[in-house]
């Protein structure tokens, strides 16, 4: 699993993989270390691209750097419920008879923590 807890989590070099596989760049730069760089793990790769090709469909241009690297942090920030430690409490409360966690994850949900 990516930490994300910052966009510059986001590595430019991941941006630049993405942007040449979708024909968005200019050509090879003269700083670049070809496959000396390791790709981009798949669910930033896929978030990353969604991100460009939804900038494009709204805003009509090729997003800078840093609005991808913005975007795909707002994107990865967002937890899945499996990632949420009250995933399914409800339900586990009300098998055990436990109403607290339930109440508890109500609160949590609530806070947006």
């Amino acid at each position: 699993m990516i930490l994300v807890n910052s966009p510059a989590s986001i590595k430019t070099c991941w941006i630049a993989w993405v942007k040449r596989e979708m024909g968005l760049t200019r050509g090879r730069a003269p700083n670049n270390l070809g496959d000396r760089v390791p790709p981009p793990p798949p669910p930033v790769h896929q978030a990353i691209r969604e991100f460009i090709e939804e900038f494009r469909a709204r805003e009509g241009r090729i997003p800078t750097y840093r609005e991808i690297q913005k975007g795909v942090f707002l994107r990865l920030k967002r937890s899945s419920p499996e990632a949420d430690p009250f995933f399914r409490a409800d339900e586990w409360a009300l098998e055990t008879g436990v109403a607290d966690l339930a109440q508890e994850h109500d609160r949590y949900a609530e806070q947006g923590l």
